[in-house]
């Protein structure tokens, strides 16, 4: 199995409270699902992001997964509901963990 990444960051419209509602709340929820679905499948390595905040501008989530080509895995990311229903933009790249600490 290769390894990919790929990070995700709100699109401009989304980076502020005033333009954040229930439906952007809803789709962070069926984003984080999605993740969790990946990992039962044995796809998803880990997953993170850097804030909390909406209105940071260094917002940035990085997903970790296997699959066997570049492509299937670009099929992952687009399926992504964050992708899919247009809050975040995503950039997927070839990715090999080096050092893991497996006691996390």
């Amino acid at each position: 199995m290769n390894q990919f990444i790929y990070y995700l960051s709100l699109k401009e419209a989304f980076r502020t409270k005033h333009n954040w509602s229930d439906q952007q709340d809803s789709i962070v929820k069926e984003h984080f699902n999605y993740l969790l679905q990946l990992k039962e499948e044995g796809i998803l390595i880990f997953a993170g992001k850097t804030k909390y905040d909406v209105d940071q501008d260094d917002n940035l989530g990085i997903v970790v997964l296997q699959s066997q080509t570049k492509e299937e895995a670009c099929k992952f990311m687009q399926q992504d509901p964050a992708l899919i229903n247009g809050l975040m933009i995503a950039e997927l790249h070839p990715f090999h963990i080096a050092i893991i600490n497996n006691g996390l």
